[in-house]
């Protein structure tokens, strides 16, 4: 009987030992709530959105891991006027892993890019507006040439609207290249995604036409909780799968 306690005990402990491990990134997180980005319709300061990415190439999946977005209530170093976010690739991958998932890229003069563990981007979140940009570090850079995510309001079903963004130096083969972007809200429906409902999510189809071809994204737009899925076709066919995980309230 005392031996089966003992083992009992080490299990709980070890359990609480993952726990903590698993979660040690998101405790070490601090937010400034006395900011003037406090006023954020979904993406508030000291808010984490944790998203499930998968990505395929040539019908293989690639890699499948957790993105966490976490607002700092602080400006974008580069724009002020954009919320900083911080992008967290949780994913610990092993170097003959990452030398695999880069053997897929697409644009040879940056495929050797550093990996990392952490970015810092920039979030525009007001009655007007909602931009991010795109997740696009490690594997992901090729969402450089797809539509960024973007709402326009007020949003109705049949709402179209296009944008227009040089690619700026730094992208290898991209650099320079035009993007025209257009935009159209295409229906309104309810999504599960990881047991959690979204109700009235606005569906909006997107395209980016290039010199390079044309890559597609599909976003799906709650009110209450900003982007909860993404599903990106990028012109050499690789493909992105991006939904929220889950909402943590620091």
């Amino acid at each position: 009987m005392i031996f089966s306690r003992k083992i009992a005990i080490n299990i709980i402990l070890i359990i609480y030992l993952l726990v903590i491990a698993c979660n040690q990134d998101s405790s070490n997180l601090t937010c400034n709530v006395n900011t003037d980005h406090s006023e954020a319709i979904v993406y508030k300061p000291c808010h984490e959105f944790i998203f499930r990415s998968k990505y395929w190439s040539e019908g293989e999946l690639i890699s499948d891991e957790k993105i966490s977005l976490f607002i700092t209530g602080n400006g974008w170093q580069y724009d002020s006027s954009q919320a900083e976010a911080l992008l967290l690739y949780k994913a610990d991958y092993s170097e003959s892993s990452v030398n695999k998932i880069k053997s897929f890229g697409i644009n040879p003069e940056i495929n050797d890019r550093p990996w990392v563990s952490e970015s810092a981007t920039g979030i525009i979140d007001n009655e007007k507006t909602m931009f991010l940009h795109p997740f696009r570090h490690n594997q992901y850079y090729f969402t450089e040439i797809a539509p960024f995510p973007q709402v326009i309001y007020p949003l109705h079903v049949g709402k179209a609207w296009s944008a227009a963004l040089n690619i700026g130096g730094g992208w290898g083969i991209w650099d320079g290249i035009r993007l025209e972007t257009a935009y159209r809200v295409v229906n309104k429906e309810s999504l599960t995604i990881n047991g959690n409902e979204y109700n009235n999510c606005w569906k909006i189809s997107s395209s980016a036409t290039s010199e390079v071809g044309i890559s597609y994204l599909t976003m799906w737009f709650h009110e209450e909780f900003g982007f909860v899925k993404f599903n990106y076709v990028i012109y050499s066919g690789q493909i992105l799968q991006i939904e929220l995980d889950r909402l943590i309230e620091h």
